[in-house]
């Protein structure tokens, strides 16, 4: 795993699941805080629901980390 993608993980693992949480702030907003570029973090987040590490709805957006990504 790359350091963007460690800190990207680390990140979304502190900001937890709560509904509330990722209301505030989105796993875009997160990746412009360290910046990280637009797409590279849509990758990441594209790559990682291939390994059941991140899940969406309809936007990688507004996503979350699985059980899987938690633990990791």
């Amino acid at each position: 795993m790359k350091e963007d993608e460690k800190l990207l993980l680390k990140a979304l693992q502190k900001r937890g699941r709560s509904q509330e949480r990722l209301m505030e702030e989105s796993t875009l907003t997160i990746s412009e805080r360290l910046n990280i570029p637009y797409k590279r973090a849509r990758y990441i987040c594209l790559k990682w629901s291939g390994k059941d590490i991140y899940d969406y709805g309809v936007s990688w957006r507004g996503g979350w980390l699985t059980e899987h990504g938690f633990s990791l």
